[in-house]
């Protein structure tokens, strides 16, 4: 049978990707002409490598990335309603196509008027709390003549110098500085999901590759924090990040990219800072550049009839071509061409004819050993990589338990002629 031309998908350690999406429905209500943001996070709960799309059902719907190739991905979303009327109910939806499955998240968007009186509330301990649940509409009533008036109750009144100083801050800024000045609330706090990241990247890897980092709020409010890096080869999709980037489930997001052509060592080490009036966090991103592929066999030597691997594992995040041609009859694959995702073990088999022993004995100078060579070779980026093995077949060796066995027999027969 001619196998030349035979190419099989080798993978016997994966299994199938399986998708799982973090949220299946939103339900919000929104103010007319305004944006909202948030994140949903898509995981990879099988083998294998999980790669798709998002689809967005409507244009006020946007999603970023909208497609992916990884096992774990934080996508961020927008959603703008201007044009939308009040009182309306809008349904929409992603569509969450990969190769482990497909998921919806379903959307569904009521508008509503955004200005709220100040007879919500008639205590301090009443505003706080209305503040918690409604930020924005806090703020608008914070600057409001009738808020003012408000805080001349005698109650009040020694907070009005605190008042007439923070309402010159950005309008967040002030309320927030406020509450905390007059010791109503503890001040806004973050926390990092992680601290810290791991990543892998092939030699030669040129796409630039997309991450997340996740912080919780901890504590309610507003904060800004401004966002840095101390090595070039991480780029920021932003400078600042405040509360009103965080999702309904108090999570925010900061998106960054690694570039993979301006890392110049096989391992290094940078850190995203992340600093407010209050904390300063440093999430440490270790970068490691492994070889594009890596080749080995199973074992060092065999006997005349004797099994094998050829262990490749590719690190370039694309399925290869692998070329497998030896030197000798005696070494045999199934096929010369074998076509791999991330992991591959390819069999082979050690199998001596007495023509292939009575050839070698010919022909060699060595009579106890047999060698030959195998040559793997792979194509990544237009440049072929090849790697040369030796594969060595000596004489077998008997386990210690036969010799042991052997022995005893021997003794026992030499007793008896004794006798």
């Amino acid at each position: 049978m001619d196998l030349t031309n035979e190419i099989k998908e080798i993978n016997y350690e994966e299994a199938m990707p399986i998708l799982q999406v973090s949220i299946q429905e939103l339900h919000l209500s929104l103010a007319p002409s305004s944006v909202y943001t948030g994140a949903f996070t898509i995981e990879n709960k099988g083998g294998g490598q999980l790669r798709g799309k998002v689809f967005c059902s409507h244009p006020y719907l946007q999603c970023t990335p909208n497609q992916w190739e990884n096992n774990k991905q934080v996508c961020m979303y927008r959603i703008d309603t201007k044009g939308m009327s009040l009182s309306q109910t809008y349904e929409s939806s992603f569509t969450i196509l990969s190769n482990g499955g497909e998921d919806n998240i379903f959307i569904f968007i009521t508008i509503e008027d955004s200005v709220l009186s100040t007879h919500k509330w008639d205590t301090m301990k009443g505003f706080l709390e209305y503040a918690k649940n409604h930020w924005e509409e806090a703020v608008e009533q914070f600057y409001t003549q009738d808020f003012y008036y408000w805080l001349h109750q005698d109650t009040f009144l020694p907070f009005l110098p605190l008042y007439q100083y923070v309402k010159n801050q950005l309008p967040s800024q002030g309320l927030e500085s406020f509450l905390v000045g007059g010791g109503f609330k503890m001040p806004a706090r973050w926390n990092l999901i992680n601290k810290s990241t791991y990543i892998r990247i092939a030699t030669g890897q040129s796409t630039d590759l997309e991450y997340v980092i996740e912080i919780q709020k901890e504590q309610w409010g507003y904060i800004e924090g401004t966002i840095t890096t101390n090595v070039e080869w991480i780029q920021l999709w932003k400078e600042k990040i405040s509360s009103n980037d965080f999702d309904q489930q108090g999570r925010g997001y900061i998106p960054y990219r690694i570039i993979p052509e301006a890392i110049n060592k096989s391992y290094q080490r940078g850190k995203i800072i992340i600093e407010t009036s209050y904390q300063r966090f440093d999430y440490e991103v270790q970068v490691v550049k492994n070889p594009s592929v890596q080749i080995h066999l199973s074992k060092k030597s065999f006997t005349k009839e004797d099994k094998g691997e050829v262990i490749i594992t590719n690190n370039t995040g694309e399925d290869l071509v692998i070329h497998i041609r030896s030197s000798a009859a005696w070494v045999q694959f199934k096929a010369q061409k074998y076509l791999i995702a991330n992991k591959a073990s390819i069999p082979f088999f050690i199998h001596f004819t007495k023509w292939d022993q009575w050839k070698y004995q010919i022909f060699s100078s060595n009579r106890l050993f047999y060698e030959t060579k195998v040559m793997v070779q792979t194509q990544v980026n237009k440049k072929w990589i090849q790697k040369e093995f030796k594969i060595v077949v000596g004489p077998e060796i008997e386990q210690p338990k036969k010799l042991e066995s052997k022995r005893k027999t021997r003794e026992k027969e030499l007793d008896e002629e004794r006798d």
